[in-house]
């Protein structure tokens, strides 16, 4: 056939023709220039960037018979010309991937100690060089790091981390660059203009971004539009061709998304498929889209890096409002995640309407600073953002409970902390108090303080500094965890109240109190406040507690039930609810005997005063103290 596909056509010739590689040409027109060139080269890169053609202009340069002098081949005498036709023999193009073993680089070994056949030297190229043996690169060593005078090399890789080090330490390598938009639709746009083809700039913009940084699969993309579409390359008919998503089709999934209506995205992705709509492609559209939307609710004006059209550029500005800069990021990074799993999903459909309901329903995100500037004005709006319903909530969406709103609160508050206690810090230093930290505390959840029922025992109040938020009807429970180790002493001397140290303590209120006490332990010893999590209480008849486990909780019980944690156990009770409480735990079933076990228990005996033998007189109540508490005995006694 005489028809010669643009890529062929247009393929450079001259160092200058490079797209986008400035910094290896540069390089390479230097070392003709100065007669510095390497016996060996490696070109690392990705596809379509310019490597083989690359390598054909500096073997061309290498046995150039009239050089112009700035660092370019000639490309008219018989050398530049054989190399251009490809029947140059001493210029060799290898293909890496099919001259894998040992016994085709023997031959290239015994090739190489022939002079040049016509020209001054002998020039191989081996394209995809990663795809030899690890013996094939053995074998090359020593003919690589001292070659004959004539001989150059020169490797070209899309995988340069396959390469055996000690390859590459003996070649001078260059990294070639992945092409930019702007780059691969401006060689586009010359070569329309050289082909007289018209073309619009928006339909010239979806091929480039459609090349993925490759210039040659921009051109054969070309190639193909001119082919379809009678030579008139529009933004439609590119469209059509290469099957990509309708913009209009984005930006419409992004509003239903915006507006949190999962059932217009459902059905937007439903006559997508009626339309034989890729869903890869879909996904992968939709990714781009919030990407670009992303970009242009950075700070900063980086329009330049979204290549769209004007009007496209003015639509998508249009939703700024309706998002955060959070929430778009949350919005990429779940279409980051699923974008690839379309390709191995048993039912990929399914697969991103799940999605799309997701990033419909998303909560929004509150933005820090915001946050922190209601905290610090009286009577601030809240931090609710642009194009939300009360509460950060979209419009439409259901109100959640009081629970929730509590359980959002103790969420926020841990953000809004720490520019509080800096606030609260810079006051001290300067001797000026500050309602920041209060603020932050009584604004952010000013409904989620605990407060005491009626007739309920009295609630400790939190130590300064120790305050806390929790969801809900925790909170009562929750107050007690915040007991000190002492307790706290009033203004008058006396010992502050503590959960049932004024009233009368029965097993209703102490049911109440009991999640707390669970929590005060497990600020103490975690594993033992677990084991308390698998019991229930039984009884208490104002002396003992009785805490009965299922059998399924042996183990815990068998736990709870060890000297050491009973011990520390009936400390934490005391301690907890001002008096003495005796604890007993029994598996379900053996009621009765717990209570004969009761009945006939003796009292801890005293340590017997052998044990205390060569303490001194001064020093035996304390270490009789120490024995008791700590259910210990004497092992050595130093004076």
């Amino acid at each position: 056939m005489s028809y010669q596909v643009l890529a062929r056509k247009w393929r450079p010739l001259r160092f200058d023709d490079i797209v986008g590689q400035d910094h290896i040409t540069r390089t390479l027109k230097k070392a003709v220039e100065t007669g510095r060139i390497s016996h060996a080269y490696m070109f690392a890169g990705p596809r379509g960037c310019g490597k083989t053609s690359t390598a054909r202009i500096l073997a061309r340069v290498i046995n150039c018979e009239n050089p112009p002098g700035d660092g370019n081949p000639c490309n008219q005498c018989a050398s530049c010309l054989a190399v251009i036709q490809g029947n140059n023999l001493d210029v060799l193009e290898i293909d890496g991937a099919s001259h894998t073993g040992v016994a085709e680089v023997r031959d290239l070994q015994e090739s190489i100690g022939y002079t040049p056949s016509r020209y001054k030297s002998k020039v191989y190229i081996i394209d995809e060089v990663h795809m030899l043996s690890v013996h094939a690169f053995n074998a090359l060593l020593k003919t690589l790091e001292e070659p004959p005078r004539h001989v150059y090399f020169v490797f070209a890789t899309t995988a340069p981390q396959k390469i055996p080090d000690t390859i590459k330490s003996r070649c001078q390598r260059h990294h070639f660059k992945r092409l930019e938009v702007r780059e691969i639709a401006g060689q586009i746009r010359m070569i329309c203009e050289a082909e007289s083809v018209p073309f619009e700039e928006d339909a010239l913009r979806l091929l480039a971004r459609k090349a993925d940084g490759s210039m040659r699969d921009g051109v054969s993309l070309l190639d193909q539009c001119i082919t379809s579409s009678e030579r008139n390359i529009t933004t439609t008919a590119v469209r059509d061709i290469l099957g990509l998503i309708d913009e209009e089709r984005v930006i419409a999934f992004m509003d239903s998304i915006a507006a949190g209506d999962p059932t217009v995205a459902l059905r937007l992705l439903d006559a997508c498929i009626d339309e034989g709509v890729d869903i890869q492609e879909l996904s992968a559209a939709l990714l781009e889209g919030f990407r670009d939307l992303m970009i242009l609710a950075a700070p900063g004006d980086l329009g330049d890096i979204v290549h769209r059209s004007q009007d496209g550029m003015e639509r998508f500005r249009s939703l700024l409002p309706r998002y955060e800069l959070a929430d778009l990021v949350a919005v990429v990074e779940r279409l980051c995640d699923t974008t690839p799993r379309l390709k191995t999903a048993a039912d990929p459909r399914v697969l991103l309407e799940s999605l799309l309901v997701d990033l419909s329903l998303l909560d929004r995100q509150v933005d820090i600073r915001r946050l922190l500037g209601d905290i610090e004005t009286p009577g601030g709006k809240g931090a609710t953002g642009t194009g939300r319903g009360p509460g950060g909530r979209r419009p439409g969406r259901p109100a959640p409970d009081k629970r929730m709103d509590d359980e959002g609160a103790a969420r926020a508050l841990p953000n809004a902390l720490p520019g509080a206690l800096s606030s609260a810090r810079t006051s001290a230093s300067s001797g000026t108090p500050s309602g920041a930290l209060t603020n932050a505390l009584s604004s952010t959840a000013p409904e989620a303080r605990p407060t005491a029922a009626p007739g309920a025992a009295p609630v400790r109040a939190p130590v300064e500094g120790s305050a806390r938020v929790f969801p809900g009807n925790f909170e009562e429970s929750m107050a007690g965890a915040q007991a000190p180790a002492q307790p706290d002493v009033g203004e008058g001397g006396e010992a502050a109240a503590v959960p049932g140290g004024e009233e009368t303590l029965d097993f209703d209120k102490l049911s109440r109190l009991w999640d707390g006490f669970v929590n005060f332990v497990r600020q103490k010893k975690v594993s033992l406040g677990v084991c308390l999590i698998s019991g229930k209480l039984s009884g208490f008849d104002g002396h003992t507690l009785s805490l009965r486990f299922t059998r399924g909780f042996a183990l815990q019980k068998e736990q709870v039930g060890k000297p050491a944690n009973t011990k520390f156990l009936k400390q934490m009770l005391n301690r907890y609810f001002g008096r003495e409480i005796e604890l007993e735990c029994f598996l379900e079933g053996e009621e009765g005997k717990a209570q004969r076990e009761r009945a006939g228990r003796p009292a801890a005996p005293a340590p017997p005063e052998d044990s205390l033998r060569g303490v001194s007189e001064d020093k035996k109540a304390v270490v009789r103290r120490l024995m008791e508490t700590f259910d210990g005995e004497i092992i050595r006694y130093n004076r």
